[in-house]
Parts: structure tokens; sequence; C-alpha cells
């Protein structure tokens, strides 16, 4: 595969004279595939730097986004086509 951006990592002085790192990006246009693997490496990266609690309150904030879009007859619609009307009667508020 044909890397379409190059890193180049040199060496630099700083004003303490030490030896500093830097990265110099000659960006060459990087293709769909390339914007792909950079999210999903990206993903990788995020989800390999949580613990348990903190995955769970981004599922929870993530699913809580994508439902506040919703009408009561799409999300009760939703409910019963993924699990069943018992699963709808149990979580409609005050109907317990």
């Amino acid at each position: 595969m044909v890397c379409d951006w190059v890193l180049l990592l040199h060496l630099t002085c700083s004003s303490e004279q030490h030896l500093v790192p830097s990265i110099i990006t000659e960006f060459i246009m990087p293709t769909p595939s390339d914007l792909q693997q950079l999210k999903e490496n990206y993903v990788q990266h995020i989800l390999e730097g949580m613990d348990m609690q903190t995955m769970e309150q981004l599922c929870w904030d993530l699913l809580m986004d994508a439902y506040d879009k919703c009408t009561w007859d799409e999300i009760t619609e939703e409910i019963t086509d993924l699990y069943d009307e018992n699963t709808l009667i149990d979580l409609i508020p005050d109907a317990k």
C-alpha cells in the first residue's frame, strides 16, 4: 500500500540545547481508505483508554442523543420491533 501522506521525524534543538523530536507532516491527499483507517485507529485508541464505567457513560450519552430526536411513536415502534409488546409495557412510565 502506498502511503498518501508522509511523516518525517527529525530532531531539532530547543532553547535549552536538548534534542526534542518534532514531526513534519507533508500532506499528499489521503484516500477514502486512509480516512476510514484513521477513524478506526482513533476509535480503537479511545476505547483502549476507557474503563467500563466511562464506556457505559459514552454509550448512554450516544443512545440518549439518538433517542432525543425520536417521537413517542418512533420509540415505541422500535421497542416492539426489536423486543416485544410486553417489553414496551414494562418500559412505559407508570405502567409498572
